[in-house]
């Protein structure tokens, strides 16, 4: 009767586990992009990822 509950909270606590590290690569890549779009090398209050002519 226990089996299937320490099965299920065994899983479960692996799911958290496995969010929480997705959730902090994600965080860190977001905070990375969001630094790189606030540079504002001109002072003009545009940020440079949006001035020029930059295509991919």
């Amino acid at each position: 009767m226990t089996t299937p509950r320490v099965g299920i909270l065994a899983a479960s606590l692996l799911a958290a586990l496995l969010a929480s590290v997705v959730l902090g690569v994600r965080n860190r890549r977001y905070r990375a992009v969001e630094a790189e779009e606030a540079i504002d090398t001109g002072l003009d209050g545009i940020p440079d990822v949006y001035e020029g002519d930059r295509r991919p």
